[in-house]
């Protein structure tokens, strides 16, 4: 006996046939994307990634705030010691000192908020 198939025995149905196409060969179907879908696309991308930074500059910001606070705790110990020894030298000297590093901490505050700034102006 031959092996059955679909097409030889009608007990098994119909011989299953390929779906065609209704477009003929080589005839692309056309994008279902709108016309400014790619700009859309990239804009909000953009958009997207301004935020990531903002956020990171955010972080940044207030660790340096934290830092700041740090700085100021150890200048208060240390005054402490200049103001009790009545050395206004030393009060001057590390008053100094501690100011200068907060002043840099600032700084660097002060440019991530003006590039915060500048994305919101750009967005």
């Amino acid at each position: 006996p031959a092996a059955r198939t679909r097409g030889s025995d009608p007990r098994l149905g119909p011989a299953a046939r390929p779906r065609r196409s209704s477009r003929p060969r080589g005839v692309v179907a056309a994008s279902p994307r709108p016309a400014g879908f790619k700009a859309g696309f990239q804009q909000g991308i953009k958009v997207i990634k301004k935020s990531g930074e903002k956020g990171k500059l955010q972080g940044e910001i207030m660790q340096l705030q934290g830092k700041i606070k740090d700085v100021k705790k150890a200048m208060g110990a240390t005054i402490y010691d200049a103001l009790l020894a009545g050395d206004q030298n030393l009060i001057d000297s590390v008053f100094g000192g501690y100011k200068a590093q907060v002043d840099e901490l600032e700084g660097k505050i002060t440019a991530k908020s003006t590039r915060m700034a500048e994305i919101d102006a750009d967005v």
